[in-house]
């Protein structure tokens, strides 16, 4: 796949690597060794497959954030949020508590959030958003242009208190 910057230049974006947690990673490893397929060639026929087919996956994902569904994913079990966050999750809440105005809203453009987090793409930053909404930690706030702007709920400032204490402690 090609991307057209313009008429004359196209790019063509760099390979997605992708690591499957342990028995997730095993269950493909005997559905490829069951069908005679190399694990990472079935998973990127797999892939390839689902690309295409929009409706195909949301028919499988239904309603549910993928950062929800995902397993494994490092996360971290904290005493405010047992459920458990993923490392990414706790970065955006992190920056999110970190980078407030006084009042507790973060007024920056969501970019900033992956720039800051080293380069994670807007598009991931958005799903992280909408799981932590969903999980009580985050809300949005009316802000210039209809733009919404992002505030830690209650739930979500324990939750950053206890990822900066921990950061302090290190």
């Amino acid at each position: 796949m090609t991307i057209a910057l313009d008429s004359a230049k196209t790019m063509t974006p760099p390979p997605l690597h992708v690591a499957l947690p342990g028995t997730l990673a095993e269950g493909v490893r005997r559905l490829a060794m069951r069908r005679g397929d190399h694990p990472q060639v079935l998973v990127a026929a797999l892939m390839s497959k689902l690309v295409d087919d929009v409706a195909r996956v949301d028919d499988l994902m239904g309603e549910c954030v993928a950062a929800e569904e995902a397993p494994g994913q490092g996360r971290r079990v904290l005493d405010s949020f047992p459920q458990g966050l993923t490392q990414r999750q706790c970065g955006v809440i992190y920056v999110l508590g970190f980078h407030a105005d006084e009042d507790g809203v973060f007024r920056k453009q969501l970019i900033k959030i992956g720039i800051i987090l080293n380069g994670v793409e807007i598009t991931s930053i958005g799903d992280v958003l909408a799981a932590l909404k969903k999980k009580g930690l985050v809300q949005t706030v009316p802000g210039r242009e209809g733009k919404p702007n992002w505030q830690l709920t209650k739930s979500g400032r324990f939750v950053f208190k206890e990822l900066s204490s921990e950061e302090e402690g290190a």
